[in-house]
């Protein structure tokens, strides 16, 4: 695509719980539809938390031991959490979505192959897959013609978070992590590192490193969204019993 004179956004929130970067990502999608902001690309590590798209299937939660929110991406419930690195592309799309859902797949499958591990696309079932184990699931959103949420890569993620949940409708024996397929725990900022560079080259992104307050003082407002949709623990055994 044509270049255009400013150079992307590049954002990472460290550590951040799900529900105050959801905000962020929601504040910087609204400012990236009204032009007030370029493309952005945000990078997040979760607390233990499991979100749903808007299609979700509340069965598929099979013991809430979690908070769980539901959220408007494609897709069905995930676990999101420590060890597991999560992107946001807010970006004005220039192609059809699946096309773009494409592309992220493959920057975490070149970004992969640094460390030795073959992964691929699957034609049944988006994300990135290891033989026929999920390392990295993907689900977005388009609105108003830029894209939000985004990617989750499991690098030294707990996957026993998996099975209270059929994540994306699976079962929890079909995830992995990085730290599965090599044997050994795998250094989460070298990952983001390549993974980055991976997604910017793929997406034509010349990033340029911003930090929240930098945007929150040139009048980025998050509060204004609150916190997703959760269903309370409370509330699902009372209608699941």
């Amino acid at each position: 695509r044509k270049r255009r004179a400013a150079m992307e956004y590049l954002l990472d929130l460290g550590f951040m719980q799900y529900g105050r970067a959801w905000a962020i990502m929601r504040a910087i999608h609204e400012a990236r539809v009204n032009d007030v902001v370029p493309d952005t690309l945000i990078v997040v590590i979760h607390d233990h938390v499991y979100t749903t798209g808007r299609k979700g299937n509340a069965s598929n939660l099979l013991k809430p031991i979690l908070p769980l929110y539901w959220v408007e991406r494609g897709g069905d419930i995930t676990y999101h959490g420590p060890g597991q690195l999560v992107y946001y592309p807010i970006i004005k799309l220039r192609m059809p979505v699946g096309s773009f859902v494409t592309l992220l797949e493959e920057a975490v499958i070149n970004a992969l192959s640094n460390y030795g591990i073959e992964a691929k696309h699957n034609p049944s079932h988006r994300g990135v897959w290891v033989g026929d184990r999920k390392i990295c699931s993907i689900g977005v959103a388009v609105m108003g013609g830029v894209s939000l949420h985004g990617l989750a890569l499991n690098v030294n993620t707990d996957l026993r978070y998996f099975t209270y949940i059929n994540p994306c409708g699976l079962d929890s024996s079909k995830i992995t992590s990085m730290q599965m397929e090599l044997g050994r725990e795998v250094d989460v900022e070298d990952v983001k590192g390549k993974l980055t560079l991976s997604i910017a080259s793929l997406l034509d992104m010349k990033l340029k490193a911003v930090t929240l307050n930098d945007l929150i003082n040139s009048g980025l407002n998050p509060e204004k969204y609150g916190e997703p949709a959760r269903l309370s623990v409370d509330r699902y055994e009372r209608t699941s019993s």
